[in-house]
Formats: structure tokens, sequence, C-alpha cells
């Protein structure tokens, strides 16, 4: 009979190597009585009942099933050099990923983003000519080009309307969310409005804390569209494709080609499709930095020296690939 010795080291190392059957039984939440996955595995019911209870008993001291999963939905991301030329993405799976990034958060949900998801031939010939000739453009499916408006308050009364609707908030909060999203992101004629606020927001808040409403509108709804960026590829890897975020693009050409009107902003485009079997996509996944100097413990440079770095996970996957 197999001797099975499960620990909490041994648990990893299956959730990290390459046999599928193992990952999908531990990361997908497959029945122990699942009786193809044993009859692949074991001979006698003997060896199945001891695996049963040493893989019950690891388990245990593991991360719940979902973080496990998303553990691995973020490790498996990262930026595609290569795409199978024109391998489809399933209409359905587009609808899903798509459903699921407009789930990300926004500043009071107004949600100052929109997203045009080109597929045509002829368009993305014109956006591999807009971003300086980056082959993945014309390999992948799809790209998609996440936009920023500049008018932060474009869905203001849409967003309201709807809270209301559904209960999330009364007539009475309404009105106040209409009042206080006005007076923080409200520009003015020739921002002027805006500029106003920010230098008597500054002063103000010299003296007692004060929210000081932004100066640069560009800057604000960019940083409320790379919420729904990073959903978006993060939903991509949960279907098992592909993505690459690229900000290297001239961006007056972009808008024009997709037809986006001045009061859009583009921080980034983002491919999607299938990671093809060319060597530059085999290279090593990017490591991060030491955590510590990420990390901070409720100051800036007690640095934080308890973060679990994943360098070593994305070393070793390297290795087995091997």
């Amino acid at each position: 009979m197999k001797v099975f010795q499960f620990s909490k080291s041994t648990f990893q190392n299956m959730v990290y190597s390459n046999s599928t059957p193992i990952q999908n039984y531990l990361l997908f939440g497959m029945n122990i009585s699942n009786k193809s996955f044993f009859h692949h595995y074991f001979k006698s019911f003997e060896e199945k009942q001891s695996f049963s209870k040493q893989f019950n008993d690891a388990r245990k001291d593991m991360l719940p099933e979902e973080a496990a999963i998303f553990e691995k939905i973020v490790l498996n991301r990262k930026a595609i050099k290569s795409f199978i030329p024109d391998k489809p993405v399933p209409p359905e799976v587009l609808s899903h990923i798509l459903g699921l990034t407009q789930r990300a958060p926004s500043g009071y949900n107004l949600q100052p983003w929109v997203a045009v998801v080109v597929s045509d031939p002829e368009k993305r010939k014109a956006l591999y000519t807009a971003s300086l000739s980056q082959q993945k453009i014309l390999e992948a499916p799809i790209t998609v080009v996440f936009a920023a408006n500049l008018n932060a308050l474009a869905n203001q009364s849409k967003v309201i309307s709807m809270g209301v609707q559904n209960g999330t908030m009364t007539e009475k909060e309404a009105q106040q969310m209409y009042q206080k999203t006005t007076a923080y992101l409200g520009t003015g004629p020739l921002c002027l409005f805006q500029l106003a606020k920010f230098i008597g927001g500054s002063v103000i808040s010299m003296f007692r804390p004060m929210i000081v409403p932004p100066i640069n509108m560009k800057a604000h709804v960019w940083k409320h569209t790379m919420l729904p960026v990073q959903t978006f590829m993060f939903a991509a890897s949960s279907h098992g494709l592909d993505t690459c975020p690229m900000e290297g693009f001239d961006e007056r050409r972009v808008r024009e080609i997709v037809g986006l009107p001045s009061n859009f902003s583009v921080p980034v485009i983002v491919s999607l499709g299938y990671a093809s079997d060319h060597p530059i996509n085999h290279k090593p996944q990017s490591l991060r930095i030491p955590p510590e100097d990420q990390y901070f413990d409720n100051q800036y440079g007690n640095h934080k020296k308890d973060v679990r770095s994943f360098n070593d996970v994305v070393l070793k996957s390297k290795k087995s690939e091997e």
C-alpha cells in the first residue's frame, strides 16, 4: 500500500505542481468520494481512505477554498507578449468577464469610465499602428480600450436614481449625495470652480482636517478606471484567458480609432486572448520587491516583516515548467 504523508508544505507543493488532476481536486472542491479521481490514482479502497483522512487533516490548516482559488487566479495572471492569432474568445465568456468588471468599485459609485471592446480586424490594425506596432494587438482577438471620463459627474443622475429605485438610498440621502458630489467634483467654467476649491481646501486643511478636492481631474478619473482594469484582468484569468495591459500608444489616435470624444482620456488598453507557445511567454515571471520595502507598520519607515512573499512560488512554478 502507498503511504501518503501529508503536511502543509506537501499540500502547497501539490497545489503549485503541474499535476492538473491534483490541482483541480485541491482548488476546485472535487468531492472526496469522486470515483473517477480515485480510480485514476488509487488501486484499493484502503489507499483511498488513507488519502481521504490525510487530505482532510492537512486541508484544515490551509486557506479557505475561495482564497486558494483567488490565489491561483492572481498568480496565473501575467502580461502575455504573444497570443494565439485570432483564437476566438467565446461570447458567453467575454460577457461574463465584462459583467464582473462592472462590479469594480469607484468613488461614490459614479463609475467614470467606459470600455470599447475592439474585435474588428481593421480597427485592431489601426490600434496596432497607434500603439507603435505592438504585435500582440494584431494577434489577440480582442483589445479593450479603457477610457476615463473627464466629466466625473457624467453618471451622477443615473447612479442616484438607481440608488433610490433599488433602496440603496432614501430621497433625502439622494439629495445629500447630489450636493456632496457636485461640491466635490463640479468643475465650473474653465475649471475655475475646481481651482478655487483646491486653493480654499488647501488653506483650510492647514488649520483643521479638510478633504481637498482634486485639481487634476484626469488623475482622479484615471484612479477610478484602473480599478475595473485590474478586475477585468483577474476575471479573464479566472476563465483561463490571458491579458496584456499596455500604456505605450498615441492616445489621440486611439481615441479617434474607437470614436471617443475629447472628454475621455485613455490610461491603458488591454489585449485579451490565449497565450501562444512562443518562447517569449516562457520567460520567468517578473518578481516583486521585498514586501518589507513596500509595507509598513503604522508609520512609513517601520518595515513590516511578516508579509508573505510569493516570489518563491513564481520561481518554483518556472522551475517545474523546465
